[in-house]
Formats: structure tokens, sequence, C-alpha cells
């Protein structure tokens, strides 16, 4: 059961009736082409329009949001960088973020963005010379970033510092080991 502090619009969105499903990149109608978008959450996916006008949904973040919050939610890190690649790659006319104002060059918002998971990234990694444990990753993050956790932040800050962790392990840049069923993290 979820916590009732979060049943709100913010993660409650009206339900949708679904007409269709798309399982991998597709053109639709020769109308539109969907794109794949991995790392901000799962499906997510941007659609590409024959006048050459990328809608990226939650892709991408721009500096206000970036500023007041510091750090995106992320549920796959390296996905996350790859689909910044992949829309910088792309030469539209416009980008059409969620989170930022339409453009015609993406580059700027994107760097933004990976400089913010680079940042993360590190900062994570250099709090780790002394092993720790989740909730104190957690605090020691959000002192950083100056950010007074609620229910909403908890789960989505906690999520992503969770999504690095993970990544930061797997890749081998990070160890783990359990010390009286409590997990710690060391650089």
């Amino acid at each position: 059961m979820e916590v009732k502090d979060i049943r709100n619009k913010f993660f409650r969105a009206k339900p949708s009736k679904v007409t269709g499903t798309v399982h991998e990149e597709s053109e639709i109608s020769s109308l539109f082409t969907v794109h794949r978008l991995p790392g901000h959450y799962f499906n997510m996916v941007g659609i590409e329009t024959t006048d050459n006008v990328l809608f990226i949904a939650d892709s991408l973040f721009g500096k206000p949001i970036l500023e007041k919050y510091g750090i995106p939610f992320i549920y796959d890190v390296r996905g996350y960088i790859r689909t910044i690649e992949s829309i910088m790659s792309r030469k539209m006319n416009y980008y059409v973020p969620s989170h930022a104002d339409i453009t015609t060059d993406i580059r700027e918002i994107a760097q933004l963005n990976m400089d913010a998971v680079k940042r993360i990234e590190d900062f994570i990694v250099s709090i780790l010379q002394e092993a720790k444990n989740y909730d104190v990753i957690l605090k020691t993050v959000c002192d950083e970033y100056d950010l007074q956790l609620d229910y909403a932040q908890y789960a989505l800050v906690g999520s992503t510092i969770r999504s690095f962790l993970s990544c930061l392990y797997n890749e081998g840049m990070i160890q783990s080991e359990f010390v009286d069923n409590i997990l710690y993290w060391k650089s």
C-alpha cells in the first residue's frame, strides 16, 4: 500500500484508455515515428513528426528544474545517458521536452542534464571513501543539494540514489557488504 502523503495528481495521473501499444521503435500511420527513450522511466517514448519535430517527454530537464531540485528522477542511469546522446545526435527543427521550453537547439539542455548526472555520480563515489548505508548516503546527498525531504522527494530522490548505487556497483566503481543485516556501500 502506498503512503497516503503521495496520493496526489503528481503520482497518480488520470487513467487513460489504451487503444494500441508500441513495443519497439516504429512508424505510426506514416505520420509519426516512435523512439524509445530509456532512463527516466519505464517504457518512455518520444514522438518524431514528419515535419521534423521531436517530442522528448520527460527525458530532459530545463535549467530551472535542475537548479531547484538538482537531482532528476532516473531509474536507469546509463539508459538515461544513452537517451541524452541519442537526442543530441538527431537534427530536428524543434525539440519539445515536457520539463523545459521548446527549442531549436537541444545541446545546452542536454549538456546540463549530462553534467547533473556526472555531478551526482562523482559525489556519490566521493562520499563512499568510508562505507555508508543507504540512509546515510541519502542524507549526505540531500544535504549537498540542499534538499528537504518530504514523502514525494523521499520516493523520487531515494529511487534515483538507488539507481546510481546499482549502476556504480554493476560497473565495479563501488562495492557493497552486509554487516549485521545492513547493506553498506563503499568506493
